[in-house]
């Protein structure tokens, strides 16, 4: 789930093992640096003035912020660690100050660390339960984690402390995965029609992408197409780049069965790994001998990234191999098995329909048990999930 700044099991078994790459030869270009703009620009002042003050916490908090910014703009996990080595000094403290808890919280939860970055909220909210931030970042949280409940009791405590986009979105987050979609719906569009355009992007992008996001899972075609144009629209027109919103909206063109478009969209986005794993699914899916090839390539690259990722240690894209294992490894067994591990940790829709193809391919209708229970229990209004569970059901009897 988009927001702006706001266990693990290897299947070393499941996989062969891939070979990093190395180059041959000292020419090979592995990656270029980034060129400069006004953040980068913003990112190294803050970290010369956070060096000229190691102990103080809203120089840190600023370099911070403009790091993890850049972060989730540029989908780069490396940013995330300049923004942990900022922190650093505060690691020893129990309760430091309140920006620092809540970006070591957001930190943790960019890792997928859903447990750590709750722990560091319930302390924060223990001593300052008015602190929107830390109410909205756990808010995410429990959505991410499928407990739409929490969420909203964190969302109403929202109100009054940060403004009415903020606070609507979230509770339609909530609405839309626990049986109340169209009312998410109605809530967002009123909030649509009232927001000034001067609000922050990521709040307005949040809210038009979470609104096509409602819609395409409602399977309201039309409806989810034109708020996916007016999200990207309103994020080009602010200068600035929302991977999640791209790999979101490619999910939507997938489904539509649009391929060429995703290649279009994405052929220049193969630094993101969500990004890469949605046009190589794209380009297998074209008929022609150059997308083809381009597919083969690009399933070798993911194959070396998840590969390192496992050898990290890494948790955060569990969900997406179990996504490239079962589309274009096409090894339902061993995808089922990281749709499973996934499930521990992260509960969204996304992860219930992965996990749910897993079991329809790999004819394990027992093995998706804790899908279907969360989904009677959320109330979740979603077709496609509730036709895969209908296939589970024809496999079992």
């Amino acid at each position: 789930m988009m927001l702006g700044l706001m266990l693990v099991t290897a299947p070393a078994a499941a996989l062969e093992a891939v070979r990093a790459y190395v180059p041959d030869r000292d020419a090979t270009v592995l990656e270029r640096a980034a060129v400069s703009s006004p953040k980068l620009r913003a990112l190294r002042a803050a970290r010369t003035a956070a060096e000229a003050a190691p102990e103080d916490p809203k120089a840190a908090v600023t370099y911070a912020r403009l790091a993890i910014e850049l972060g989730r703009e540029q989908a780069d996990p490396r940013f995330y660690g300049n923004a942990e080595a900022a922190l650093s000094a505060w690691d020893a403290i129990a309760a430091p100050p309140l920006d620092i808890a809540w970006l070591r919280a957001v930190l943790h939860q960019q890792r997928h660390a859903f447990d750590q970055a709750r722990a560091e909220l319930d302390a924060l909210l223990q001593r300052e339960p008015a602190y929107a931030p830390a109410l909205l970042t756990r808010a995410v949280i429990h959505l991410v984690q499928g407990d739409p409940t929490a969420a909203r009791r964190d969302c109403a405590a929202l109100v009054g402390r940060t403004g009415a986009l903020v606070v609507g979105s979230c509770a339609a987050a909530a609405a839309s995965v626990s049986g109340h979609a169209q009312t998410a719906l109605d809530t967002l569009a009123t909030l649509d029609a009232q927001a000034p355009h001067d609000l922050p992007i990521d709040q307005r992008a949040w809210a038009l992408s979470l609104e096509a996001e409602i819609n395409a899972r409602m399977e309201h075609v039309a409806a989810a197409r034109a708020a996916f144009e007016r999200a990207r629209s309103a994020v080009a027109a602010a200068g600035s780049h929302d991977p999640y919103l791209d790999t979101a909206e490619a999910d939507f063109l997938l489904d539509q069965h649009e391929p060429a478009t995703v290649v279009a969209r994405l052929r220049s986005r193969t630094r993101d790994n969500n990004a890469l794993l949605r046009l190589t699914e794209a380009e297998a899916q074209l008929p022609d001998a150059a997308s083809q090839q381009s597919a083969a390539t690009h399933i070798r690259m993911l194959g070396e990234r998840f590969a390192a990722t496992r050898a990290r240690g890494e948790a955060t894209h569990r969900r997406e191999e179990a996504r490239y294992t079962l589309a274009l490894l096409h090894r339902p067994q061993a995808a089922l098995k990281l749709a499973a591990a996934n499930w521990q940790v992260q509960r969204e829709p996304l992860d219930a329909r992965i996990f749910l193809e897993c079991a329809v391919a790999a004819r394990q209708p027992a093995a998706a048990a804790p899908v279907l229970t969360w989904m009677a229990q959320t109330g979740i209004e979603d077709p496609r999930l509730h036709r895969l569970a209908a296939q589970l059901q024809g496999l079992a009897s």
